[in-house]
């Protein structure tokens, strides 16, 4: 079974990252070489998709265990988990139009 299929913290995280670009998680190809530039996303994305990611970390104990290994993580953890999230995972900005 494809690892994308399995009903994970991770895939669920990764696949709603896509979803507020556009993407088909299940097409993206994370192994490729700069994955991460194929989508942008707004300053105003971004800033949604890290709030709802700080609540479904600080609300859903099985994604802390399974994403860090900690099931009692406060607030502040999952504001600090989010943002190394999106340091990693997350998609490049799109240049504002100034």
């Amino acid at each position: 079974m494809n690892s994308k299929n399995r009903l994970t913290h991770t895939n669920i995280i990764l696949n709603t990252m896509c979803m507020v670009v556009g993407c088909n998680y299940k097409l993206l190809n994370m192994n490729e070489d700069n994955w991460y530039f194929t989508h942008m996303w707004t300053v105003e994305t971004e800033k949604e998709f890290r709030s709802w990611l700080i609540d479904y970390l600080y609300r859903i104990p099985g994604a802390q265990r399974e994403l860090y290994d900690r099931s009692h993580m406060n607030k502040s953890d999952c504001r600090r988990a989010a943002d190394i999230f999106l340091l990693t995972y997350g998609w490049c900005n799109k240049q504002s139009d100034r």
